[in-house]
């Protein structure tokens, strides 16, 4: 069971199985011996089921329901006497039968760069689309102890064929506790050998820090949410960790890290002139394509969602081959940049992008 000690509520790991083939049915947890504060209260849960909900992500155990199986296993392997609640989405409306509506829009959406679990913003979204209180649930998602009790449960999980679940959130009136998340996010990037470097290097995140180091498999094809199909686009030879997505319906595009509206570009990924080239030439293909959504992965509350933010990274990007032949030192590039873009966010991918093209500091 995962735990969280926020203060007047009392989790429960006593779920009943899950009835097979449903997606999940509103339950009342009863109190558990493990309860944080023997409390005699336990919050209202509702769950589903992840094979249901996203079957490519749990392995079956011997035909077995994977709440049997986990209900077998502790956390130091041996037997124990109570249903987990890890693997479940535990979310709780004033409609039960609206919950495993909301855990499957949890597991399947999709998180697009930035734009992800580990975000106390998109909690707080989440929350309000939910009917939840933002408040708490952002309050109890940095909990301290939540990322060491999530990295534990997602181990444990992952011991029996889980390779990933969605967020636990258990309830009680308002106060909502966040219990733990496994999806692969956006900001858990292939960073096996320099991952303690970033962290430190992004400790100002606070509560936005990666809590765990994930091992990533390769999309390499298209994707599809709610019937309707997103290309997967880029990847040249010359930029093979770069994509964006096209939604040819809607003519959309969903540009990731490629591109910025009203931010400071992020230059520091990219070198050397060799690089940002191919970049240049990903943002003339997205042009080609005649979009009328665009949506970058950088851009300030309110800024234009439309072809002007491929324009307006392409621009940026030759602006700052103009300034780096003209600039002396890291610090001078900065201050050009600062003056050209006088109004842009991100200050920070204007300073350590001109040091790192200045040969000042190493990045990556």
């Amino acid at each position: 069971m995962t735990k969280t000690r926020i203060p007047s509520i009392s989790i429960s790991a006593d779920l009943p199985p899950i009835p097979e083939p449903s997606l999940g049915a509103a339950a009342t947890a009863s109190p558990s011996r493990r309860s944080l504060n023997r409390d005699s209260r336990a919050p209202t849960v509702a769950y589903a089921d992840t094979r249901a909900l996203c079957p490519d992500s749990v392995t079956s155990i011997g035909g077995s329901s994977l709440a049997s199986e986990l209900s077998a296993v502790d956390h130091a392997g041996g037997p124990r006497d109570s249903q987990v609640e890890v693997s479940f989405a535990a979310l709780r409306q004033t409609a039960p039968d609206r919950a495993p509506e909301l855990a499957a829009a949890v597991q399947q959406a999709f998180y697009v760069d930035g734009l992800s679990l580990s975000e106390a913003a998109t909690y707080r979204a989440f929350a309000q689309a939910a009917g939840l209180d933002a408040d708490a649930v952002v309050s109890a998602f940095q909990d301290p102890e939540a990322p060491s009790t999530a990295a534990d449960d997602f181990h444990r999980a992952a011991g029996l064929g889980v390779t990933g679940f969605p967020t636990l959130l258990a309830v009680d009136g308002d106060a909502v506790t966040h219990l733990a998340h496994g999806h692969t996010t956006a900001d858990e990037i292939d960073i096996r050998h320099p991952y303690e470097g970033k962290l430190k290097a992004w400790a100002a995140l606070g509560p936005n820090l990666p809590t765990r180091l994930v091992d990533l498999q390769p999309l390499t094809g298209d994707l599809t949410l709610e019937g309707h199909r997103f290309e997967l686009k880029g990847g040249p030879a010359g930029l093979p960790d770069r994509h964006y997505l096209w939604q040819a319906e809607q003519r959309a595009v969903l540009g990731g890290v490629l591109l910025f509206q009203q931010e400071h570009v992020w230059i520091a990924d990219t070198a050397t002139s060799g690089d940002r080239a191919p970049w240049i030439d990903l943002l003339d293909e997205m042009a080609s394509l005649d979009p009328e959504l665009v949506v970058p992965g950088h851009r300030l509350p309110g800024a234009a969602a439309d072809v002007s933010a491929i324009t307006a990274t392409r621009d940026y990007l030759l602006a700052f081959e103009e300034e780096l032949a003209k600039a002396s030192d890291g610090a001078a590039l900065t201050e050009a940049l600062v003056r050209r873009y006088p109004d842009h966010g991100m200050l920070i991918a204007a300073q350590i992008g001109a040091k790192v093209a200045k040969g000042e500091m190493k990045w990556g």
